[in-house]
């Protein structure tokens, strides 16, 4: 009885002790996914600029901490035959709000700043179902960020320590496959659709395997809807485990 008393003791200390694991990473690891509006193939003009303001909220890694950020984008797209292009860059900035850390703890935060920028690219080959539908049958996403700021520091400051699962990199590069369809209505506003299935390039240093089963594979899905009305866009970006995305925007 006292064996059977010493091993339940000892598997409650390694359970207590896996559960007080903290887990941070940049905002931007697994939550990059965005929609890039392009041209249809029956419009009359096949390159255009736009640009957009949003807000997003969401997840840490840990599925506890909460995430508030604005965010500025421009990008550049081009129609061709069969085959589409955009390309672009944003600023992002907000707070990190810690809600799983006990105050006991000696690196206990509220919330702490981050700002940031980064790169996209995307494309896809498309068929024209007729002259109101585009599928865009299959196609790609890269974005790429770079976070700074006292959420970063923080990282930084406490990625050696024993108790911390730590993204130590402020760099983060994701990619994924997208699927989507587009239709203009007779009155000429546009609806899209886009599946998105993506990864991240990196260590897995959050080794989720131990901690949490929905997110053990390094894949991540994302769906966006895009609404166009005239040179006015709306867009919003969810990705279902961590974040979702407001933008609104005007086209040139």
């Amino acid at each position: 009885m006292n064996k059977l008393y010493t091993i339940a003791f000892f598997a409650v200390v390694v359970i207590l002790t896996g559960c007080s694991d903290h887990y941070y990473a940049p905002v931007m690891y697994r939550n990059s996914a965005s929609y890039m509006n392009k041209p249809m193939s029956t419009d009359s003009v096949k390159s255009s600029t736009y640009i957009s303001l949003g807000a997003s909220t969401g997840n840490g890694v840990n599925f506890k901490d909460e995430f508030y950020l604005g965010r500025i984008d421009l990008h550049e797209a081009h129609t061709f035959s069969n085959f589409n292009l955009a390309y672009g860059i944003y600023a992002f900035g907000g707070t990190y709000d810690n809600t799983s850390m006990a105050k006991t703890d000696p690196y206990y935060f509220d919330s702490k700043a981050f700002y940031g920028f980064g790169a996209k690219l995307s494309g896809s080959f498309y068929t024209a179902m007729n002259d109101h539908v585009d599928f865009r049958i299959i196609g790609f996403e890269f974005s790429y960020s770079n976070e700074s700021g006292d959420y970063a520091n923080f990282r930084n400051a406490v990625k050696t320590l024993p108790s911390y699962r730590i993204y130590d990199k402020n760099d983060v590069l994701n990619a994924g496959l997208t699927s989507e369809v587009i239709w203009k209505s007779p009155s000429g506003i546009k609806h899209a659709l886009r599946g998105y299935l993506g990864t991240y390039f990196g260590p897995d240093l959050l080794n989720y395997s131990d901690y949490n089963d929905n997110l053990r594979q390094k894949i991540d899905p994302a769906v966006s809807y895009s609404l166009q009305v005239k040179n006015y866009f709306f867009v919003f970006d969810l990705q279902p485990l961590t974040s979702g995305t407001l933008r609104l925007g005007y086209s040139f």
